[in-house]
């Protein structure tokens, strides 16, 4: 695995599982405490550090045909917005506990996530 590789994983999935890290040691050590394991602003967040990787890491990826990085830029940016609307309602829930199913937006944060991993994968066999 090249060096270029290496930094990538580091630092966008190292800071990108910071937050999840994080909860589950406060989760792990808080016994009775009500924390939960898992939370809509960690899976946003994830998305959100993914998303920033693919577009800057896709503009960095040394290729004649530029075609792709159109393409995956746009569905990046289109990304970034879907996980900012979810941040936005993550912040609204704290205030209102009652107005949204966490359940619902912890799956809706989850399946937003895959297609940033897999574009993200995508930027990782590009990358040289």
């Amino acid at each position: 695995m090249k060096i270029k590789k290496k930094k990538w994983i580091t630092y966008t999935l190292g800071i990108g599982l910071v937050p999840f890290i994080l909860r589950l040691l406060l989760f792990l050590a808080s016994g009775n405490k009500p924390i939960a394991a898992f939370s809509i602003s960690d899976l946003t967040f994830f998305g959100l550090i993914l998303c920033v990787s693919i577009i800057n890491e896709s503009e960095l990826v040394d290729d004649n045909s530029d075609n792709w990085k159109t393409y995956i830029n746009g569905a990046t940016i289109f990304l970034l917005i879907l996980f900012s609307a979810l941040c936005a309602l993550a912040l609204i829930k704290e205030i209102d506990m009652e107005l949204f199913n966490q359940n619902i937006l912890i799956i809706a944060s989850g399946v937003l996530c895959l297609p940033a991993i897999g574009l993200s994968l995508f930027i990782y066999n590009k990358i040289e």
